[in-house]
């Protein structure tokens, strides 16, 4: 039986709503929890254990509770990178789906402009957990099943922004280094 689990305030990262993400061809993003959400990270925890006793039930018979995919952001990576400071205290997910999930503001109204949520802002995720074995891989994933976005912040990743002014040096076209006239 899906259940699904409503988070408190999370910081979105790396966000593809708009569009769907070029790698994974699906619509996704990355919930940063901050360590203090106790509740958010019991609930997520307790999904992770609902989705693995439902898998045993099935019959499958790999340790799935070891393997899902919420992470320590003052730890390296699964993969053994150091994740980026806005990860350091807090939990890390990353969710996502195949379809567009629908997205709200605070008062519930649905966004029809979905880059109103990016890199930085802060949101509530409403996620669902489920089973996965595929070439070799098992574990617990989420699916993004909707987004509230609750208070704008700092963005995330690159926000320079060039100015005219940047590109008064003087330069002129007689001194074209490639030749081109």
């Amino acid at each position: 039986m899906k259940t699904n689990v409503l988070t408190g305030v999370v910081r979105a990262s790396f966000v593809h709503l708009s569009e769907k993400d070029q790698l994974s061809d699906k619509y996704c993003i990355t919930l940063l929890i901050p360590k203090s959400d106790r509740k958010t990270y019991q609930a997520l925890m307790d999904e992770v254990q609902r989705v693995a006793s439902e898998y045993k039930k099935k019959g499958g018979k790999r340790a799935l509770e070891t393997r899902h995919g919420i992470h320590d952001g003052d730890l390296p990576s699964p993969k053994g990178a150091e994740y980026g400071p806005e990860c350091k205290g807090h939990y890390i997910l990353r969710c996502s789906n195949k379809m567009c999930p629908k997205c709200f503001d605070k008062q519930r109204v649905e966004l029809l402009d979905l880059s109103e949520i990016y890199s930085g802002c802060y949101i509530r995720a409403l996620v669902h957990g489920f089973s996965y074995e595929k070439n070799g891989n098992y574990g617990i994933s989420f699916t993004l099943d909707g987004v509230q976005k609750w208070s704008d912040g700092e963005p995330l990743g690159s926000t320079f922004n060039a100015t005219g002014d940047m590109f008064a040096d003087g330069y002129t076209d007689g001194e074209d280094d490639f030749g081109l006239q």
